[in-house]
């Protein structure tokens, strides 16, 4: 009687498709791109790349779910890829016109290529090796990326989503392997246990993350992270002041005189760099040069420039050629909070032209090489200028005590509570003075105080505090008035501040500086303006101050804290006369995640589908199968399923045995080739010296035959072992080859 061969064994390539892997490489590539998009900035760039990407990774999916032959699509993408190749060196191919954007950014283009790479990776998905690969290359992009763009808070997002997504790829395909490498008793046990499985596998993911993180991240951050006075000092030599044989920038960047608000224009819009900065924390701060205390009504005056002093030389410690100042507390602004603060050390290359010193918060020493400065003057807030002459194109070294930030939940929690901390009396005669001038009568004042009582009572009654009211009058001006570089000049005759809150509404940063300002001590809270430069561009090495980050901000003194950053200019509207913003909030975990709100809804779409892709499995993976098993009749009979079981153990064992060098033959029965493939696992296990037992392979091809002819059916059969002993020896017998 003639009898039908079993079926041949699928390929994986031919092996039904898994939604949630595709959904997930998706998922991953979708970040490597965005990543690119979003530093390029490029709108047909791309709506181009996700559009070809999303309808490459449904055409490889239905490829693989109507079985189209693997062969046709690698043909097809082979083809291709020659073409790219050969377009690009013989220059046919204009590979700058796929990154017209990324301008002569070296990684930019790079990543950029990568990401068009990817787009046509995704049309040629037909395993489940290749998804993995596309997080791959999703990961490289990345890399490239953040070396031009190491501070977007939208990388450090979808870097995080694509890590996830990465995870879950993994585990997924680890799970998906080991149900079908598994015994028919193994799969009937409890899902928890390969639920277990994952948790660990995922866990080991995480720790080598980390691990890797441990060996190339952590270092380079320590080697700034932990930086001295002193070393930073001896590292002078090693900054970049710009090209020694070209002059300095001819940009003025002082603070000198007073502040004149209101007069139309910013300062300069230049993208010249004027100065750069390397804090050791490699984080973004505020650098101050001035501060500015009495207000006339069209500007700000320092009264504390007539109380400048001479800063003393510390004793040298070491014997490296350098000196160093020690710049007092501030004079009667009470005791600091006991809590130790972080410390911060920071190489400054100057540019521009300046009579002051940039430091962040409050600095508490200066270091130069010998002869490098000639002399500092300090004043009681700190401010640190060059005596009577001017600087540019030199190098010096700031350690700072940082102040905390109020923006961040714990801060406010903690100023909260020192909220019946007294202002010390030389704080409230210098910061809370009256505002009535030549200028600012007092109907103008009474308009002031109309303003923040309209403020105050929007709050709630608990939470009147300094702390809430600062951060209240913050919001006020943000959403008042619209930033613009491009403002018409306010009319000196009039009260400043007033116009802009009341008539104009839109100005440049030190009108919300200086608005800022004076609700606050109508408030009764003590606060200045600041003048310096906002965070600036960040490059590898730190941050790059541009002419266009001069900036203006407002701190607000706060008992036993000192004084705090308030930024009225972020979160504001603007026009379009301005480029990009001039501040930036130092990050921090509560502000990274407040951050997420703003990176647009990309990244909640992403972070959605993947928390939905894992429901998903598991909703199909345990939930329905536990259900299903307590409360629905199986669908097919005991016999039935042992039947699919014991065949699918059959085809694994006889495709083990044909990737070890022994196919079977078109028109060759099980029995026939079993009997062929006994001596020769006998011969391979005896030269390999591994447990290849030919009679498993033997019992698992009569339960085959039994199965699928007689529809005899036993129990469970187990082919597990089986295939990791032919696993073994094939590599085993790949490694032998290439030795010999």
């Amino acid at each position: 009687m003639a009898t039908s061969n079993p079926p041949r064994p699928e390929t994986v390539e031919e092996a039904s498709p898994s939604l949630p892997l595709y959904a997930a490489g998706l998922l991953a590539t979708i970040c490597g791109l965005q990543c690119v998009n979003v530093t390029v900035e490029d709108s047909s760039l791309t709506v181009t790349t996700l559009l070809l990407t999303v309808i490459g990774y449904f055409f490889s999916y239905g490829c693989r779910w109507l079985r189209v032959a693997p062969m046709v699509i690698k043909v097809l993408g082979g083809a291709l890829i020659a073409y790219f190749v050969y377009g690009a060196v013989t220059g046919v191919l204009d590979l700058d016109a796929l990154s017209p954007s990324a301008g002569g950014q070296r990684d930019l283009r790079l990543a950029t290529l990568l990401a068009w790479g990817l787009v046509l990776w995704s049309w040629m998905l037909i395993s489940d090796v290749m998804l993995l690969f596309s997080g791959v290359i999703s990961v490289a992009i990345v890399g490239l990326v953040s070396s031009t763009n190491s501070q977007s808070t939208e990388i450090l997002v979808y870097f995080s989503l694509l890590i996830f997504a990465m995870l879950f790829l993994l585990i997924h395909q680890f799970y998906l392997q080991n149900r079908g490498l598994a015994s028919a008793q193994e799969s009937r046990r409890d899902p928890l246990r390969m639920i277990a499985t994952q948790a660990s596998l995922a866990a080991a993911c995480v720790l080598v993350v980390f691990f890797l993180s441990s060996l190339f991240i952590v270092p380079v951050q320590m080697v700034t992270g932990n930086m001295s006075l002193a070393s930073a000092i001896r590292g002078l030599a090693s900054l970049n002041p710009g090209n020694p044989a070209t002059p300095g920038s001819t940009i003025n960047i002082s603070d000198n005189g007073d502040l004149q608000i209101g007069m139309g224009t910013g300062w300069s819009a230049s993208t010249e760099v004027v100065a750069h900065v390397v804090p050791s924390d490699r984080q973004p701060h505020y650098w101050r040069g001035r501060t500015y205390d009495t207000y006339d009504g069209r500007g700000w005056a320092s009264s504390t420039q007539d109380q400048q002093f001479a800063l003393n030389l510390a004793s040298p410690s070491d014997q490296s050629q350098s000196e160093r100042f020690i710049v007092p507390g501030a004079r009667g602004e009470g005791e600091v909070d006991p809590e130790p603060r972080p410390r911060l050390v920071t190489l400054v290359s100057v540019q521009g032209v300046t009579q002051n010193l940039l430091a962040a918060s409050e600095p508490v020493q200066i270091g130069a090489r010998a002869g490098e400065i000639e002399e500092l003057d300090s004043s009681p807030d700190r401010s640190i200028t060059l005596g009577n002459r001017n600087y540019s194109h030199f190098r010096y070294a700031v350690a700072s005590v940082l102040t905390p930030d109020p923006m961040e939940p714990h801060v406010q929690t903690a100023l909260r509570r020192a909220e019946n901390a007294p202002i010390p009396p030389a704080v409230r005669a210098r910061y809370l003075t009256g505002l009535s001038n030549g200028l600012t009568m007092p109907e103008d004042v009474a308009y002031f105080q109309q303003l923040v009582d309209r403020i105050v009572a929007d709050m709630p009654p608990v939470r009147r505090t300094r702390i809430d009211k600062a951060l209240a009058i913050r919001n006020f001006i943000a959403n008042r008035a619209v930033y613009s570089l491009s403002t018409p000049a306010i009319p000196q005759d009039s009260e400043h501040v007033r116009n802009f809150l009341d008539t104009n509404r839109e100005g440049y940063c030190d009108m919300f500086a200086s608005s800022m300002a004076v609700l606050c001590r109508v408030a009764g809270l003590p606060s200045r303006v600041a003048t310096g430069f906002a965070p600036g561009e960040a490059k590898a090495d730190g941050f790059d101050l541009r002419a266009m980050d001069k900036h203006a901000w407002v701190e607000v003194y706060f008992p036993k804290y000192g004084w705090l950053t308030f930024d009225p200019t972020v979160g504001t509207r603007t026009d379009g006369s301005v480029p990009s913003a001039s501040g930036g909030a130092k990050p921090g975990l509560a502000g990274w995640f407040r951050s997420l709100l703003h990176v647009g809804p990309m990244v909640l779409l992403l972070g959605g589908a993947i928390a939905s892709i894992i429901f998903y499995v598991l909703k199909i993976e345990w939930f329905d199968r536990i259900r299903g098993r307590r409360r629905s009749r199986p669908t097919a009979s005991r016999e039935e399923r042992a039947q699919t079981e014991i065949g699918v153990a059959y085809q694994q064992a006889s495709r083990a045995v044909a990737r070890l060098g022994l196919p079977r033959d078109p028109g060759e029965t099980p029995a026939e080739y079993a009997d062929r493939a006994r001596p020769f696992l006998q011969d391979t296990a005896h030269r390999l010296g591994l447990e290849l037992s030919a009679e498993t392979f033997d019992e698992i091809t009569q339960r085959f035959i039994l199965a699928k002819y007689a529809r005899v059916v036993g129990e469970p059969i187990d082919a597990g072992e089986f295939l990791r002993a032919a696993r073994r020896a094939r590599w085993l017998s790949k490694f032998r080859f290439g030795r010999g």
